[in-house]
């Protein structure tokens, strides 16, 4: 997706949603994928990138809206779904990843795109890992960082800008309880509340009140302790422990929630949220999970990804496609857990799973290709613990440890052992 670098406080570039019906087509392997992605904003259409069938010709089975059969397939104890690839976590604590992997951010030692799981080389003792745009990172039960991938900016944080086809550790880097990776940077929550970053910081995501990139950690400038902490596409958000969210970097259809659409370099107050648990960071958009259960969108609306929410102040204009200045409330109550992908948004609830915005590539899981403003529930999809939204694709952890993805696959990032997209949840090959 391509960043607004100027847009004046509180104008709008709404994004076109056309009321004609999608138009199906199919890319040649040849064509640039990153560019259909961002042209999807541009056009109506459903672009699948694969050598097989168009979406309304896949087979039924990718898109039952009836109950799903339980299956066999790869089992795990966390997944993060990253722009075109997926990774996760076993219990023995080492890692498998599929999907894209031209600047080798499978960790595999290649560059070779893969369709079913793979071993990440060399990583024991994972405690959760967290894939990004072109990068992965790890964090290990040590308190240390393994990152891997593409580096221009330094987003491996192993004080260089050379790409790793293996994990390398993160400079300087001992004592981290989580992690967050963007588009091109990540972030770490150490022990003692503080936050680091480092990578890309060309809209001053890193926080540090600069705009230089950084090729190892730089502390944030955070009022307060850090609760949780998510990264966007060139923006970063965390939680503090009095409740308040914090977001910083590129402000674009007010990504920031602070109801303008400056850009800002070091954390600035998330407006109207006093009672933030967890937050989750999509392109251009982010939401907040409240400690009532309660769930709180803002940014981008231009495919729904904010939800239709309540009508509040700071709205950038009209519409149910307008951009959202500053949070609405999306849901009232019962959810669990929140995950934001490039123009999608899922939520956990008590009663499934959740998603919203952007359909193109299905990645909504309810068999259609309609973007959608209001939340809709994926039917037959039960038994959920975590749920993790990517690029265009959308993975489940089911209670069973299986790991069940839908959406794009056109780079294998469903890991199914197929290039065709699917509708549906569907079990990862084992």
């Amino acid at each position: 997706m391509r960043a607004l670098r100027s847009v004046s406080a509180l104008a709008v570039l709404v994004a076109a949603c056309s009321e004609a019906p999608a138009v199906y087509r199919t890319l040649d392997a040849s064509d640039d994928v990153r560019d259909a992605a961002d042209d999807v904003r541009d056009v109506p259409v459903f672009d699948v990138v694969r050598d097989v069938v168009r979406f309304e010709d896949a087979p039924l089975a990718r898109c039952s809206g009836s109950a799903l059969p339980d299956a066999g397939g790869l089992r795990a104890v966390q997944v993060s779904a990253g722009r075109d690839h997926t990774c996760v976590v076993l219990r023995d604590g080492t890692v498998r990843c599929w999907g894209a992997n031209a600047a080798a951010q499978l960790g595999d030692g290649s560059t070779t795109v893969r369709d079913r799981a793979v071993a990440v080389t060399g990583l024991t003792n994972v405690a959760s890992v967290h894939a990004g745009g072109d990068h992965t990172c790890a964090r290990l039960g040590d308190g240390t960082v393994r990152c891997w991938g593409a580096n221009p900016q330094g987003q491996l944080g192993d004080g260089t800008t050379l790409d790793r086809a293996m994990p390398a550790a993160v400079t300087g880097l001992t004592d981290a309880v989580a992690i967050a990776v963007g588009e091109a940077h990540a972030c770490a929550l150490r022990e003692n509340g503080t936050l680091v970053c480092w990578g890309d910081n060309h809209a001053g995501q890193l926080g540090d009140g600069t705009t230089a990139d950084h090729t190892t950690p730089v502390a944030v400038l955070t009022p307060r302790r850090v609760v949780s902490v998510a990264a966007g596409e060139a923006f970063t958000c965390a939680t503090l422990d009095d409740g308040s969210a914090r977001c910083w970097g590129l402000n674009a259809q007010g990504a920031l929630g602070d109801c303008t659409a400056l850009d800002q370099r070091s954390p600035v107050a998330v407006r109207s949220l006093t009672d933030a648990r967890e937050v989750a960071s999509g392109a251009r958009h982010a939401c907040a999970r409240t400690n009532d259960g309660a769930l709180w969108c803002w940014g981008d609306n231009g495919f729904g990804e904010v939800g239709l929410g309540e009508e509040r102040g700071c709205r950038g204009s009209t519409g149910a496609s307008s951009a959202q200045y500053e949070p609405a409330r999306v849901m009232t109550d019962g959810v669990r857990a929140v995950t934001a992908g490039a123009m999608h948004t899922c939520a956990l609830r008590e009663d499934g799973v959740w998603c919203w915005g952007s359909d193109r590539y299905a990645q909504l899981g309810d068999c259609g290709a309609v973007d959608r403003w209001d939340a809709r529930r994926i039917e037959g999809l039960t038994n959920v613990r975590a749920v993790s939204a990517g690029g265009r694709h959308t993975c489940v952890l089911r209670d069973d440890e299986a790991v069940w993805c839908w959406g794009a696959n056109e780079l294998g990032q469903l890991g199914d052992g197929t290039r065709i997209v699917r509708g549906s949840p569907g079990p990862v090959a084992d």
